[in-house]
């Protein structure tokens, strides 16, 4: 999913209509960013970054980030250090703001449900069991991609093998780990019905391939 593509307000017109909205999750904190110092146009940023729920946070990115006219036509942006195992604080307070302003504006003004795609290339910041046990919102679920499932999928964990059709190999290692996922409460839809149905005991296949198709079970 590309940076920005599907943003907070096509996930909110699609969910205001009744289905799911998925926003990307892809570079946010740089997103965020950028839109503040192109000056907020319309204030949407500003006003999500109000309703926060960490004091001084937002107050403190908007300073530093924020250009109330923009940027001039030449002007570089000011960006953000790449993540890395060890970050500031206040880098991953502008993660963590970045992810909850996205989702906050796709699901202000309606019930419908609101998904973020985290993408395993970007997964350092972002790993399931966080967003699971320390969101302060509810989290609906997760959907968990197979191989076969389409979309830009991550490359094979380890060195590159190509099918006579020069397709990418997926091992053992790139299969999700779907017991860790039913521990988390909160999986939802599979995709990638094949590779899926290898993994799961054949009394469950049906309700896992139910899901996989696009259908709760």
């Amino acid at each position: 999913m590309g940076i920005g593509v599907s943003n907070w307000t096509l996930a909110r017109a699609v969910s205001s209509s009744g289905q799911l909205g998925v926003v990307s999750g892809t570079a946010l904190d740089s997103v965020l960013v950028r839109r503040l110092q192109d000056g907020d146009i319309g204030g949407a940023v500003r006003h999500a970054l109000a309703q926060l729920p960490l004091p001084g946070v937002a107050g403190d990115i908007v300073r530093r980030y924020f250009r109330p006219v923009g940027r001039a036509p030449s002007e570089p942006y000011r960006v953000l250090p790449m993540y890395k195992r060890s970050v500031s604080p206040l880098r991953q307070q502008v993660t963590i703001a970045a992810n909850f302003v996205e989702v906050f504006l796709a699901k202000e003004g309606h019930r419908g449900l609101v998904g973020i795609n985290l993408l395993t290339k970007v997964q350092m910041p972002t790993l399931a069991p966080t967003l699971a046990r320390k969101a302060t919102g509810r989290v609906d679920g997760f959907i968990v991609e197979g191989a076969t499932s389409g979309g830009h999928n991550a490359p094979p964990r380890g060195s590159l093998k190509l099918t006579e059709r020069g397709e990418p190999i997926y091992g053992e290692r790139d299969v999700a780990d779907l017991d860790a996922m039913r521990d988390l409460g909160a999986c939802r839809r599979l995709h990638g019905p094949a590779r899926i149905a290898d993994r799961i005991p054949i009394q469950d296949r049906r309700g896992a391939l139910a899901r996989a198709a696009g259908r709760l079970a």
